[in-house]
């Protein structure tokens, strides 16, 4: 669902916030000039730069991104996927994403949008999209 909500072009640079298993990377990789990657998980960030320790097109950065961290670039492109309902500071988190946008660029979030009483029986995910800082539009949830 991300990559179906985001431009792909091999002069974008884009940003992964949340990297959990890595699972995007290899549909992104190769497909873009920069990919950097964010977690606040040292041991995962570790772990996946070992993995891709030979290719200069991916960074990684062990950080909070609820906090004032800053990585001195704007991206074309930021997806988050499932990060969102672990954070403690989403304002922080949005304020990163603001902080790191391109004025062209789009962010997709995405979410679980579930209930207790409709967990067993639904599993919805709600995409959200950000063109630039001031217009945001929402995604049909599935």
């Amino acid at each position: 669902m991300i990559l179906d909500n985001i431009p792909i072009s091999n002069e974008m640079s884009v940003l992964e916030i949340g990297v959990g298993t890595g699972s995007t990377a290899e549909l992104i990789i190769g497909k873009v000039k920069k990919f950097y990657r964010v977690d606040i998980s040292k041991e995962l960030i570790e772990l996946l730069s070992a993995t891709y320790r030979n290719n200069n097109s991916v960074n990684f950065y062990c950080l909070d991104v609820c906090s004032d961290a800053f990585l001195g670039k704007r991206f074309d492109v930021i997806y988050s996927a499932d990060t969102l309902e672990h954070v403690k500071q989403p304002k922080g988190f949005f304020n990163f994403i603001v902080r790191h946008l391109s004025f062209n660029g789009v962010a997709v979030v995405t979410f679980p949008n579930e209930s207790q009483k409709s967990i067993m029986v639904l599993h919805g995910l709600i995409a959200t999209r950000f063109f630039n800082a001031n217009r945001l539009y929402w995604t049909e949830g599935y």
